[in-house]
């Protein structure tokens, strides 16, 4: 029988969904000035939450081993996507905001390679050795 349970934790409200097994499939949740939704695999694990703090929003899924995989947040003008390998480190970062864009990716080890961005006054490609000795080209 799949049930609901609304429950107070600390003095705030926290609603869990439970599948026929009795496992937490999804939780609704205040924390601060925000709200959480947390989705739950069929082991338990977290693998996907969506929230919002003040003027901030963001989205985050996670593998089977409950590593960050992606994850997204946007707030006032700035949007943001990172994705990450299954060792967990940052291989690609898309970022944008009001006066430009910036694109990076990084190699297996998590250093950064190559950079392409772009401003309300400029444009460039940076390539990077890996120690962030970078050659800039605009």
């Amino acid at each position: 029988m799949v049930r609901a349970a609304l429950e107070t934790l600390g003095g705030k409200a926290h609603l869990v969904l439970y599948d026929k097994g009795g496992k937490p499939r999804a939780s609704l949740k205040t924390q601060g000035d925000g709200t959480i939704l947390i989705l739950y695999d069929n082991a338990g694990k977290t693998r996907a939450g969506l929230g919002t703090a003040g003027d901030e929003t963001g989205l985050d899924l996670d593998d089977e081993a409950g590593k960050p995989r992606a994850s997204m947040f946007a707030q006032g003008d700035a949007a943001d996507l990172e994705l990450s390998d299954n060792a967990g480190k940052l291989r690609a970062n898309l970022a944008t905001d009001s006066d430009g864009s910036e694109l990076a990716l990084s190699d297996k080890a998590g250093k950064r390679r190559i950079g392409l961005g772009t401003s309300s006054d400029d444009t460039g490609l940076a390539l990077y050795d890996g120690e962030y000795a970078g050659v800039d080209y605009h």
